[in-house]
């Protein structure tokens, strides 16, 4: 048990994400006033200026403090505003794909033999394949939908819905065992026996009791949102070339690595892996704290794992009754 619980991030360590995650969005809704340089403004680049490293000084006195690409835009900038906008495609593709999987999977619990069948197995079949591969696969047919119309479709609407499409699938399935969990407790059947209807039930009953584990996986589907979208602007069907975005100045600067002009792709590489890391590990806090088996064991604040003296006898008793451990055995949350 003590081994059990030494494997907790310490709280020292989930604050220092919450930090970082904390100032890299208001250096991201700050965009605009940071960058000292619009990488929308073509009029502006200068390819004198081009790979100049970090804190450089053009002979127009302009300080770039993470250097300029291949072509004389400002890193700094372009960092900016592609975590912007990668941040806000993750976010809108989780939202949308967040609720259309709570959707259906309530719809499966809830909707009788047919409706679980159907979404039960369009969930199999689209899970069988990697989430990035589904992406690729409805951004090419979105984009042969509108290809030729008048009014073209933007690229991040395509991308956002692209992602919003691979993420439902893990909402569906993991509402849908939560709430069928849910709807074989008593207090379920108590609300059905006075006359509450279905809405009601699940507003007011299954819902409040699953949010909790909805949330922490929107958190941990955010994370692979945000990596998805780099990846597919790395392979260059993400949003356009021209607009700022992490993945996409990893593409531009990934050749100059080997030439010297590392921070071309590096400082993008770092700020998408500090972004993706600080995410995941509030996520997985999250789950620490909403499951009650992993709650009975908590962090003090001198980063000391701490368990609480009834969790390690009560599991302990159920673990060498029977050789495992039972979620009736934890400690009430």
């Amino acid at each position: 048990m003590k081994a059990y619980c030494t494997q907790f991030p310490p709280v020292a360590q989930v604050h220092r994400s919450v930090a970082m995650l904390l100032i890299i969005l208001a250096a991201v809704a700050a965009a605009p006033m940071l960058a000292t340089f619009d990488p929308d403004n073509i009029g502006a680049i200068d390819l004198a200026d081009a790979r100049l490293p970090p804190l450089t000084r053009t002979a127009a006195n302009r300080l770039h403090i993470l250097g300029t690409d291949g072509q004389g835009r400002d890193i700094l900038s372009g960092v900016l505003h592609g975590t912007r906008q990668t941040l806000t495609l993750a976010l809108f593709s989780v939202l949308a794909g967040g609720c259309a999987g709570v959707a259906a999977g309530f719809l499966a619990a809830l909707g009788g033999r047919f409706a679980d069948a159907v979404i039960g197995r369009a969930c199999d079949i689209q899970l069988a394949y990697p989430a990035l591969l589904v992406a690729l696969l409805f951004d090419g047919l979105a984009r042969t939908a509108v290809a030729g119309r008048d009014g073209e479709v933007p690229d991040f609407w395509i991308v956002a819905i692209a992602l919003a499409f691979a993420i439902w699938p893990h909402f569906a399935r993991t509402v849908r065992a939560l709430a069928a969990a849910e709807l074989a407790k008593p207090y379920i059947l108590a609300a059905v026996s006075i006359g509450l209807r279905d809405k009601e039930i699940v507003v007011r009953h299954i819902w409040p009791n699953i949010r909790g584990q909805v949330i922490v996986l929107g958190t941990w589907m955010l994370t692979q949102a945000v990596a998805c979208e780099a990846t597919l602007s790395f392979l260059g069907v993400g949003t356009s070339s021209t607009s700022p975005s992490l993945g996409t100045m990893i593409r531009i600067g990934h050749g100059e690595l080997l030439s010297g002009a590392w921070w071309i792709a590096g400082i993008p590489m770092i700020v998408l892996v500090a972004l993706v890391t600080t995410i995941a590990l509030i996520s997985d806090r999250l789950r620490d704290e909403i499951d009650p088996v992993l709650r009975s064991c908590v962090t003090n604040f001198s980063g000391r794992p701490q368990c609480s003296r009834n969790a390690p006898s009560r599991l302990a008793r159920s673990a060498k009754g029977n050789g495992s451990v039972s979620l009736r055995d934890a400690p009430a949350a």
